[in-house]
């Protein structure tokens, strides 16, 4: 039985309605005197305020970022039925240091079990929680919990310290002044970032950062204020044109340092990319490819070679006979390189030229031969120069009159290759001699 026992016995002791009808008022006392001589107390357990460990220096009264940081739930609960032994108040305060935040909203408290009721108020820059026990203190195991208490420390430099009991009325067993309701410290911001503009680049400007030690620095881009962790420094990074560019450290507990920046006022800019284009393919036997663009630079032609820097060959239009990928790319006068682009065309090859025998002089008729013609078929053309016919079959053929006579081979690709012609010249025959005189003679 527990000091609460006597709360109740005597609340009821004094009130009318309860009637004591086998025992009188007196026994009722002598029973008090005996129960205290069995009372006992369990321990009221805290469950601390979580978040308050190394709250970053900024958060701090003038820091950058200056905020209150809102603890975990504060569970004060009962260790066994009755700990909580009468009506009371319990005042929390902030260390020396740190403050709450009596500006804004009461801390919620709510309870569990049936046996009390509680409530928060702010007190000058204290917080107070009234207890109020029931007749059910008896029957079940209490607790308060108090939820959205916020702290923040006054300096940056705000010694570490705890949220204590530094009032109480009423009886609360086990909480004394040095009981912890919830651990405060301040976390250090990282040192200061070093930075210095190495050397202009091709395309940009190179930038070293150093400092900060036992934390990472953290490249922000143009963003002043960032808090970007996607790119973490190595000793240096490039950037790509002219402007401010800014730098933050952070350290392993997730505070952000006062940033850096430094502005860029020099970079060796590249040229612009090169477009190529070429004669429509498949083609046959050689594309004429185009250069163009690479603004700021003077155009090379590296072949089928995409990462060469060769200055050999300064063009803007070649013509190529082999199928393939082929670039050109782009160089300033200061030596920085555009981007390589290419161009891949397919190449179909042409028949070899033809040959064509039977020319000259005859009489009545010439016969004309083709040869050659090699990875086509030879068609006979007529007397047609540049023809592309088809259909009047092929060598040898038979000609009777003067002229001159072609003919040319085409691939199955549909490519005409070099024609071959001859030229003839063709004497009419004599007509035919009539004899007379014949019979028969003696």
């Amino acid at each position: 039985m527990k000091k609460s026992t006597f709360f109740h016995l005597s609340k009821a002791l004094s009130q009318p309605s309860i009637v004591f009808s086998r025992i009188g008022k007196a026994f009722a006392m002598t029973l008090l005197i005996l129960l205290a001589t069995v009372s006992s107390y369990a321990t009221i357990t805290i469950t601390l305020g979580s978040g308050g460990s190394n709250i970053c220096a900024d958060k701090a009264v003038g820091g950058v970022n200056e905020a209150f940081t809102t603890l975990g739930d504060i569970t004060i609960a009962e260790g066994a039925v009755a700990d909580f032994t009468s009506d009371g108040s319990l005042t929390l305060s902030a260390p020396s240091g740190w403050a709450f935040n009596t500006a804004g909203p009461v801390p919620t408290i709510s309870v569990t079990g049936t046996g009390i009721a509680a409530s928060a108020s702010w007190s000058g820059g204290t917080l107070v929680i009234t207890r109020t026990l029931t007749l059910d203190n008896l029957t079940n195991l209490n607790s308060i919990v108090i939820s959205g208490l916020s702290v923040k420390p006054n300096t940056a430099g705000a010694a570490a310290g705890q949220v204590r009991r530094t009032a109480v009325s009423g009886t609360w067993n086990n909480i004394t002044a040095s009981t912890n309701f919830a651990s405060l410290s301040v976390a250090p911001l990282p040192p200061a970032i070093s930075l210095s503009q190495n050397s202009a680049t091709c395309g940009g400007s190179q930038i070293s950062a150093g400092g900060a030690s036992g934390a990472t620095i953290y490249f922000q881009g143009t963003v002043s204020g960032g808090t970007s962790t996607a790119t973490a420094l190595p000793p240096a990074i490039t950037v790509p044109a002219l402007g401010t560019y800014y730098f933050r450290a952070r350290t392993a507990l997730g505070c952000w340092g006062t940033e850096a920046s430094i502005v860029v006022t020099s970079i060796n800019p590249t040229p612009s990319d090169v477009t190529v284009t070429s004669t429509a393919t498949p083609v046959c036997g050689s594309a004429t490819l185009t250069a163009t663009g690479g603004t700021g630079g003077t155009i090379y032609y590296h072949g089928t070679n995409g990462a060469s820097t060769s200055i050999t060959t300064p063009s803007t239009t070649q013509v190529v006979s082999v199928s393939g990928t082929y670039y050109f790319r782009a160089r300033t006068s200061v030596g920085c390189w555009g981007t390589a682009e290419g161009i891949t065309v397919t190449i179909n090859p042409i028949p070899t030229a033809v040959t064509v025998s039977g020319g000259g002089t005859s009489c009545g008729t010439a016969t004309l031969t083709a040869t050659g013609g090699t990875g086509g078929t030879i068609f006979y053309q007529g007397t047609t120069s540049g023809g592309t016919d088809e259909a009047s079959g092929g060598s040898p053929q038979v000609v009777s009159s003067t002229g001159t006579y072609y003919f040319r081979s085409k691939s199955a690709a549909g490519c005409w290759g070099t024609e071959g012609s001859a030229s003839v010249t063709i004497n009419p025959n004599a007509g035919a001699v009539t004899a007379s005189g014949g019979g028969t003679f003696c």
